[in-house]
């Protein structure tokens, strides 16, 4: 009985521990197969989440490449987006849908659907969109069905350019799109129907993706003991599991030798050893495997970044606000000269990422949120304190608001060359309370080069309209005035009068002068060109220009004996190098050097002539208003501020250009460049004047006087019938036709330039020509906006026009009959 009772209590003793062994073992395998379940939907997860991300930020790229320039072709679009695909699995097509209709679009012989689909047009979409819209936020839909066809993924990030007349400073310019395939994505995770092993199921996780909704699989895998990972991107994340398929095993059952104490606990044992042993190591492989895709997708976007103009950089400021760069490409050392010494140990490798940074302390509000960033800043080492406040306040300003910014900032690098950059970010939050900016920085020096060189230009043609206008006008006034004053001087002949007359006279001559000053600036003066030798002009120039020089001032020349000729006014030219060595002198009171150069520029054909000082030199602002009509820097009556005017105004009446540089150290270099004159270049001045006339009275000549200023007129009416001509009047264009058409004959016509009820005295001289044997003379204040003679022998007098200058053209006209 005793024996009994101990055998039933070791047979129970040993049933509770074959019990305990056995539940043991079975709890043991649940955990090795959750492990294993675990580790596998880990690595399936991880390869999804970075074949996910390095997709959807190619829409960054996107509007990156659409803020380089909003106004990008079709093909400029297309070598961009497809290098930027690099036949990358999944992606059925990269878009950029101006406003909401979808414009540019990768592969679209396979999305003949999506081509100007407009994305609003569904009113549930619309909704979610204008959200994304709103609050400025990437937005992924799907699984859904694609308008192209078939079930895909689509990410979305809203783009928004620069409008400073907006109320945010910027616009909604549309959406930059990815469309991916879904079942490529998971095949290249691994999660599909060839698995060996499990069966995968994915669905969306709070409210988002579809709904919550189970996507990929079965609903019934989602039990309350199933295990699932987390599949994160921009705006929300999905839930991965799996089930063993029916057959498969993924951990080793218990033994059916349960009850065999020693070997069963061994084999047990070691089974345990080895899974526990094996298990570290797969995760390992896994890992090993995540971390090579994440390696390829992190060199794809680095070889994206370091093709795109200028740099990108991302700059992170962190909750406590610390300052540092994870990443700058290549492109931000040249643009900034940044040496790679100068980025602090371990914080920014060129191209890569390290985890460190380049850091500096930073300041923040009793709130925590970020105020300001430091001089430690890698944008700053470059700034003055002006430009260091305007980063500073558009990066605070993009903290607070959670936008971006888009500035432009003034630089200058450690060789001592200015730079003009603009810079362009998009702020995230990186998830600890920290801010993370993604942007770009572009040269555009030369951009506002160029744009400061053309609103320099426009200003320049606006003032010459203004002057030429002013110039008309008052010619028109002068040679009323001076009309008057010629026909009063014969009746004062003799008297105490006479001098009154003849210094009204003189002054009127000078206002004429000046106006014509004012039409050479404003390139509407006609030029008495001829070919000529720069050399030859500059030298007789010289000889007149020693006696104006004080014996403090030495005058030198460097001439190249083999200059080309050009083709302008000679004049005119005397006298705007006279005025430049006359300039020199007066910004040299102490005295100086003024040297004169001439020399042929090969590359432009064209011929420099330079008049370089030692004196005062000039400010940067003087330089920018040199050239305006009645601006000096001379003391009130030295200087009608004309001088450099007549001269802007010759040179590119000519054809050439004219650049002033004065450096830091003194003295200023005034260079005028004019074309090389070509072989069959008129060298002839105009006919204008008769050479030789014997007598300059009329002949009984008929004239016909066509003048709409009914002042002008009156006086040249005097003036003729002074001379003995017959003359018949007529104010307009309209009215001389007229009066041909009834029979008028008449020896010549004097007639204005620019009249009234549109034609213009060139235009009925052109008539007059077709109709009748008689020469014209045109008069004018100042005949630009009528265009040029319609006949090369077209004789144009200026007004205001003295007597005997008249009777003389007339005369000389005449007699050419």
């Amino acid at each position: 009985m005793h024996s009994l009772r101990h055998q039933l209590l070791g047979a129970l003793a040993a049933g509770t521990v074959m019990m305990l062994v056995s539940s043991a073992i079975l709890r043991e395998a649940r955990y090795v197969e959750s492990a294993q379940m675990s580790e596998q939907l880990h690595s399936a997860g991880v390869k999804l989440e970075s074949g996910l991300r390095s997709r959807l930020l190619m829409t960054r790229a996107l509007s990156a490449f659409v803020h380089l320039d909003e106004d990008f072709s079709d093909e400029q679009f297309l070598v961009f987006a497809t290098a930027l695909e690099q036949d990358a699995t999944g992606v059925r097509s990269l878009q950029l849908a101006r406003g909401s209709v979808v414009t540019y679009l990768t592969h679209p012989e396979q999305n003949k659907g999506v081509q100007g689909h407009d994305l609003f047009a569904d009113p549930e979409r619309r909704r979610l969109l204008q959200r994304a819209v709103d609050r400025r936020q990437y937005i992924m839909a799907g699984p859904i069905g694609l308008v192209q066809g078939g079930v895909g993924l689509i990410g979305r990030l809203p783009i928004y350019l620069p409008a400073p007349n907006e109320p945010t400073g910027d616009r909604f310019w549309g959406f930059a799109s990815v469309l991916l395939d879904l079942d490529p994505l998971l095949a290249e995770a691994g999660i599909g129907a060839g698995h060996p092993e499990l069966t995968f199921s994915l669905r969306g996780k709070d409210g988002l993706g579809a709904q919550g909704a189970v996507f990929y699989g079965e609903a019934s895998a989602f039990s309350e003991d199933a295990v699932a990972v987390d599949v994160a991107f921009p705006n929300g994340s999905w839930q991965l599991t799996a089930t063993v398929k029916p057959g498969a095993v993924i951990a080793a059952g218990p033994s059916v030798m349960l009850w065999a104490t020693g070997t069963v606990l061994s084999l047990l044992v070691g089974w345990l050893i080895y899974s526990l042993l094996q298990t570290p190591q797969s995760l390992r492989v896994a890992a090993d495997k995540a971390v090579a895709a994440l390696q390829e997708s992190e060199r794809r976007v680095q070889g994206i970044a370091a093709n795109i103009p200028g740099a990108v950089y991302q700059r992170a400021l962190s909750r406590q606000g610390a300052v540092s760069y994870p990443y700058i490409s290549p492109g931000f050392h040249d643009l900034l000269e940044v040496a790679p010494e100068d980025v602090a140990s371990g914080g920014v490798a060129l191209g890569g990422v390290t985890s460190a940074g380049v850091t500096s302390a930073g300041v923040t509000s009793a709130g925590g949120a970020p105020q300001s960033a430091t001089a430690g800043d890698l944008v700053e080492l470059r700034l003055d304190a002006a430009q260091t406040y305007k980063w500073r306040k558009a990066t605070v300003e993009s903290a607070f608001e959670g936008g971006r910014y888009d500035l432009e900032l003034k630089l200058t690098l450690p060789s001592g060359e200015p730079r003009r950059i603009r810079l362009l970010a998009i702020v995230l939050s990186d998830g600890d309370g920290g801010l993370v900016w993604d942007g770009i920085i572009l040269d555009i020096t030369k951009q506002k080069l160029v744009e400061e060189q053309l609103r320099q230009a426009h200003k320049m043609e606006a003032l010459g309209q203004l002057t030429g206008g002013m110039a008309h006008d008052f010619n028109n006034l002068l040679a009323i005035v001076v009309g008057n004053l010629e026909l009063l001087e014969e009746d004062c002949v003799g008297t105490d009068s006479a001098e009154f007359v003849k210094q009204a006279l003189e002054a009127a001559g000078r206002g004429a002068k000046l106006t014509r000053s004012m039409l050479t600036f404003a390139r509407q003066q006609s030029l008495a060109r001829q070919v000529l030798s720069l050399n030859e002009l500059v030298e007789s120039t010289v000889a007149i220009s020693r006696a104006v020089l004080s014996k403090a001032v030495t005058l030198t020349t460097q001439l190249d004996p083999d200059l080309w000729p050009i083709s302008t006014d000679a004049g005119q030219l005397g006298s705007a190098l006279l005025n430049l060595v006359i300039n020199a002198r007066d910004a040299m009171p102490n005295g100086g050097n003024v040297h004169i150069t001439t020399c042929n520029v090969q590359d432009q054909q064209q011929v420099e002539l330079a008049v370089a000082d030692t004196g005062t030199g000039m400010s940067p602002e003087m330089i920018e208003r040199a050239f305006e009509p009645f601006f000096t820097t001379k003391p009130v009556g030295q200087g009608s501020g004309l001088g450099l005017s007549m001269i802007y105004g010759l040179v590119q009446q000519s054809g050439g250009e004219v650049a002033i540089t004065s450096p830091s150290q003194g003295g200023t270099c005034i260079s005028l460049r004019f074309p090389r004159a070509t072989e069959d270049a008129d060298g002839a001045a105009p006919t204008g004047q008769a050479a030789d006339v014997a007598a300059i009275e009329a002949r009984g000549e008929v004239v016909l006087l066509v003048e709409d200023d009914a002042g002008v007129r009156q006086i040249v009416h005097r003036q003729l019938l002074k001379l003995g001509y017959q003359v018949h009047q007529a104010d307009d264009a309209v009215g001389a036709l007229a009066m041909i058409d009834d029979g008028l004959t008449f020896d010549l016509m004097l007639t204005d330039v620019i009249m009234p009820r549109g034609m213009s005295g060139f235009e009925l001289g052109g008539v007059v020509h077709e109709r009748t044997s008689a020469p014209v003379i045109y008069m004018s204040g100042n005949h630009a906006p009528a265009g040029q003679p319609l006949h090369d022998d077209a004789v144009v007098l200026p007004k205001p026009v003295p007597q005997n200058e008249l009777a003389v053209a007339l005369r000389a006209v005449l007699d050419l009959r």
